[in-house]
């Protein structure tokens, strides 16, 4: 599999982006990354900064937003922190359209801007996560203590 930081093969800007996500990392059907195995896909990367001037307002750019696609080939946008933050934003939304109002699995609790955590199989919110990661440690911790009691 590709690393989550990898910069893709075809990537427009290899000498000017460093890569922060690699939406085709963790995809097990992807080997060469060269698009000829059907994929698309997307990267964001920290790049040089771009400024412009629009209606009189400064607008900077300091990151890379390319999605390669074996259809239209490699697009490439400069973006910023508030470009991400809309496009999660986006994602949310469309999500909770397509399957409804998220609910942690231990409390119930959910909603349209709740971050869930996927582990063992339970969709968790942070809080219920965050308590499950707090006693599995503590466990660890606990047989820890007792084998080093016990010298077993």
């Amino acid at each position: 599999m590709i690393d989550r930081q990898a910069r893709p093969i075809l990537c427009p800007c290899s000498k000017s982006c460093l890569p922060i996500f690699n939406g085709m990392a963790g995809d097990d059907r992807i080997k060469t990354g060269d698009m000829m195995e059907g994929y698309s896909g997307d990267c964001i990367g920290q790049g040089d900064r771009v400024e412009y001037v629009v209606g009189g307002h400064v607008h900077r750019n300091d990151m890379n937003h390319c999605i390669f696609t074996p259809l239209k080939g490699v697009i490439r946008y400069n973006i910023n922190e508030d470009d991400v933050g809309s496009m999660l934003q986006m994602a949310q939304s469309v999500l909770y359209e397509l399957h409804g109002k998220p609910k942690c699995s231990e409390c119930g609790d959910g909603g349209r801007w709740t971050h869930f955590v996927v582990r063992d199989g339970k969709k968790r919110c942070c809080r219920c996560d965050y308590k499950f990661v707090m006693k599995a440690v503590a466990s660890e911790s606990q047989a820890r203590r007792n084998e080093y009691t016990t010298g077993t």
